[in-house]
């Protein structure tokens, strides 16, 4: 939802889900964090949604989300800078 742009949506679900599944390891570790750089990168915020994403590439790195790719995302933040080299370093990852 958030990749279409629907970031109100994507919050009221978060939140949702939050008051539902607040002791589940995957939803409050990585499920909900990884939509945070993704609403940035709606907003417009690529430099939030960087930062965002650095901060929890520890988790992502992991492997344990399979729909998130944190490089990926990280590169089309990079790329909505006007940084062309920076994201074919994030893409090879």
């Amino acid at each position: 939802m958030a990749r279409v742009g629907d970031t109100a949506g994507v919050e009221k679900l978060a939140q949702q889900l939050d008051r539902e599944v607040p002791l589940g390891t995957i939803m409050q570790s990585y499920t909900l964090p990884s939509n945070a750089p993704l609403i940035e990168l709606s907003r417009k915020h690529p430099e939030r949604a960087i930062e965002l994403l650095t901060l929890r590439h520890t988790n992502w790195r992991r492997g344990l989300l399979r729909h998130s790719n944190p490089s990926m995302y990280k590169g089309l933040a990079y790329l909505k800078l006007g940084m062309v080299a920076t994201p074919l370093l994030n893409f090879k990852s």
